[in-house]
């Protein structure tokens, strides 16, 4: 298999893109007066899951909500008041422009996060608050640039608390435990090959480690897979797990959080139960495995980050056992060439 380049180094020397990322230069200014009413956060694929990890480890602390935005339009709520960030690794995500132009008009506190590309063409030509990060292939091998740059950019609006000891405690693990799960991630991989991945989470802190697991999964391995969470699923998704019969086989890979509400622990024994119960012994036994995952670390960003490297992990070894290629993203590559020859008409 040909490489453009080795998306397994990428993906193992991750705990240290965290440590060089606590150094990236940070070009921004504290305003006299904060009075930040809500914090919205636009980014697309590997640019936007920064955001979303975010929002699930501050929800609990911050007392204003983080907002992200997947869409070409901002809420109607975004104004001088809001703290906005556009990130977009590669600086040209069309619906990251969009929303960063509608963001310059509302006179929000801008800040980009971005390697190159009009957005930070933009950001230097106007005096608009940026980290420049390194340049490398693609948004989703530069997780941690991203997301550090979001906490870092926090800190230094005084919005919360320096997290430097966290920092040093996930590439700590990271690096601590890399070699196992590796190993672990090989053995596993082909065990989903031909499955269908469903990723449970069983609480909304690793809600988007389990989105992660996901978007590794359909862009790495090129398969279908699904995410949800505990206890949302048990108020929906639970029917069709157990009351139909599986079309594919399915492989269930269960992130536990340890630090959840006794009840979600619960959840998860008592809904398999129930999907054991409601299919014939042999069609459970052939169709339907189930795999749990503990994380690593004592701090919520250690752990979250331990499960968002060990899914990685088992992404790339799952595109080796389908022998395709981790590195092409051949369908994204021809919508966006499709789209560039479309007139962009802007909605006001």
């Amino acid at each position: 298999m040909q490489n453009s380049y080795n998306i397994f180094d990428l993906i193992y020397n991750l705990p240290n893109q965290i440590k060089a990322a606590k150094h990236l230069s940070v070009n921004i200014h504290r305003p006299k007066r904060i009075d930040y009413q809500n914090i919205v956060i636009s980014g697309m694929g590997g640019s936007g899951i920064g955001g979303e990890i975010l929002k699930a480890l501050l929800v609990n602390t911050l007392p204003i909500p983080i907002i992200t935005v997947k869409d070409y339009f901002l809420p109607a709520y975004t104004n001088k008041n809001t703290l906005f960030f556009a990130v977009s690794y590669s600086g040209n995500t069309e619906e990251t422009m969009q929303c960063f132009t509608e963001a310059r008009h509302r006179k929000c506190h801008l800040i980009t996060i971005t390697s190159g590309g009009k957005i930070l063409e933009i950001s230097k030509k106007n005096n608009i608050d940026y980290i420049e990060l390194p340049k490398g292939p693609s948004s989703r091998c530069a997780i941690g640039y991203l997301f550090i740059s979001l906490l870092l950019c926090l800190t230094r609006l005084g919005l919360i608390k320096k997290m430097d000891n966290d920092i040093d405690e996930t590439a700590k693990v990271l690096f601590a435990n890399r070699k196992k799960y590796n190993f672990y991630a090989q053995k596993l991989a082909p065990k989903l090959n031909a499955k269908l991945p469903l990723v449970y989470s069983t609480s909304s802190l690793f809600e988007p480690v389990a989105k992660r697991w996901q978007t590794q999964l359909n862009e790495n391995a090129e398969v279908i897979a699904h995410s949800n969470v505990f206890p949302e699923l048990n108020h929906n998704e639970i029917v069709g797990i157990s009351d139909s019969y599986p079309l594919v086989p399915l492989y269930y890979l269960i992130l536990i959080d340890q630090k959840t509400h006794t009840r979600n622990l619960l959840r998860v024994g008592y809904t398999f139960d129930i999907i054991k119960n409601r299919n014939h012994a042999k069609i459970f036994k052939k169709y339907i495995k189930v795999e749990k995952f503990f994380p690593n670390g004592k701090s919520n960003l250690a752990r979250m980050f331990s499960l968002i490297m060990l899914g990685d992990l088992i992404s790339y070894h799952l595109a080796h056992a389908r022998q395709v290629i981790p590195e092409s993203i051949t369908a994204i590559d021809e919508l966006k060439m499709k789209l560039d020859r479309c007139k962009f008409v802007k909605r006001r």
